[in-house]
């Protein structure tokens, strides 16, 4: 007789009062649109709130294009929900604001490692979970810009599109500001140019 172990999940011992846990994230998610807590739950807690978006967005297309959708809405989304509030603030703001987004709507940053007084403490992995468009982002006005050009510049690089000048000197400019180099970059002009 072969044992086949169940793959681990994050449990609260009872499937129920797990459930309620990862309801309660994502709701807090919802309503605060940024908290801290550890890096496991701040990645479910992601996947809860994108996966809510979508469907609040297909069910509102629908409803758009005076089609009957196959289940109600506040079905589907107060089955994830605790209150009205949360299912307002989702269906009101996050829907008009995610409208056009593919892909994620949240974005997972580590923060590093939990730790009580005296460097003693269960050195959890911590995360902060966050909106990708809130105002309340822990990341600076800067870091902002270069992420998203290095999301450009990534996009354009998969796809084989010819690379925009433009971009790459932006990046390498921005690179160069916060002295941050990755193996994801493209190479700066100084290192092209000694290359060849």
């Amino acid at each position: 007789m072969v044992k086949v172990r169940a793959r681990y999940k994050e449990s609260l011992g009872s499937p129920k009062r797990t459930r309620m846990l990862w309801k309660q994230l994502a709701e807090y998610l919802i309503k605060q649109e940024r908290f801290e807590t550890t890096l496991k739950r701040a990645r479910h807690a992601s996947r809860r709130v994108d996966h809510l978006v979508s469907v609040a967005t297909r069910i509102t297309r629908k409803l758009e294009k005076q089609e009957r959708p196959k289940y109600s809405m506040r079905g589907l989304l107060m089955r994830d929900l605790f209150t009205k509030e949360a299912f307002n603030k989702l269906v009101h703001e996050l829907v008009p604001r995610f409208r056009n987004v593919r892909g994620s709507v949240t974005r997972v940053l580590r923060t590093g490692v939990r730790r009580g007084r005296g460097f003693k403490g269960d050195c959890a992995e911590m995360a902060v979970v966050e909106l990708i468009d809130t105002h309340k982002t822990i990341l600076s006005p800067d870091e902002m810009e270069l992420r998203n050009l290095r999301r450009l510049y990534n996009h354009q690089r998969r796809t084989n599109l010819d690379l925009n000048e433009g971009l790459r000197l932006a990046l390498e400019r921005k690179a160069a500001q916060k002295h941050i180099v990755r193996s994801t970059d493209p190479p700066l002009a100084s290192e092209s140019l000694a290359r060849s």
